[in-house]
């Protein structure tokens, strides 16, 4: 039985240490105290323990690059990632999982105390949930999918597999407010993500969103924001200097 409050985690490798930091930075600057951050890496897990950051060595390998959407490494650290979530549920009533590409803006920890039957809270991504933030509550129906979801092999992004298990599992489930919880194309907009056909009509179907998300910005009303819809860790960083969230 779980008898710990809720908790925030992120994981990574050496190669995501950058990202890692800046957001354990974000962390600090709005007062999460409820979090451990897993690393794959010795040299992040030693890097980062100096610095007196809550950091865990986890399933150490020894890969130290950056990963790649959809390799088999970048596959093989999603499964990890649920893999540590079904575990921690074991642990804590809820588990708020964040990529490292995502900053914090506002305290999250009062997420931990919602009270209703939703058992799954899940980041906008347009298109379709995003598996890179998420809040998960322990849940018999949702660790049962888990266990059973962490076993089925996969060669593709675990992304769209997990929203199938959803469905399989009629998991009770609620998408986080994309003008709060804005994802990269949303908040970033046109001058730093990937510019295919795709992104280009989703900007315009969306300029009202992005409007709108700009002003929660200038008001203080965003929770957090993540830099996906761009590829590479420069890319990230520099999207977040633009807008003075990169702390290193």
């Amino acid at each position: 039985m779980n008898t710990k409050e809720g908790i925030i985690i992120n994981l990574y490798n050496d190669g995501m240490l950058e990202l890692a930091e800046n957001q354990l930075l974000s962390f600090k600057k709005v007062g999460i105290t409820k979090y451990l951050s897993f690393t794959t890496g010795e040299y992040s897990y030693n890097y980062l323990k100096q610095k007196g950051y809550n950091v865990v060595l986890y399933n150490t390998d020894d890969v130290q690059l950056e990963l790649d959407w959809g390799s088999d490494k970048f596959i093989d650290m999603e499964r990890l990632r649920f893999k540590l979530i079904s575990d921690l549920l074991k642990e804590y009533k809820c588990v708020f999982y964040l990529d490292v590409d995502i900053v914090l803006l506002k305290n999250i920890e009062p997420f931990f105390e919602i009270n209703n039957e939703k058992c799954l809270y899940i980041q906008n991504d347009l298109n379709m949930p995003c598996i890179g933030c998420m809040l998960l509550y322990n849940n018999v129906i949702l660790c049962n999918m888990l266990n059973e979801f962490i076993s089925v092999p996969s060669n593709i992004s675990l992304q769209n597999l997990f929203l199938s298990y959803i469905k399989k599992y009629n998991i009770n489930f609620e998408i986080f407010p994309i003008e709060t919880f804005p994802n990269g194309l949303i908040f970033f907009g046109e001058n730093n993500i990937i510019m295919n056909e795709g992104n280009k009509q989703l900007l315009k179907l969306t300029t009202d969103i992005r409007n709108i998300t700009k002003k929660n910005f200038k008001n203080k009303n965003i929770f957090l924001i993540h830099a996906n819809y761009m590829t590479g860790i420069e890319s990230k960083k520099k999207a977040f200097n633009d807008f003075n969230l990169w702390y290193l």
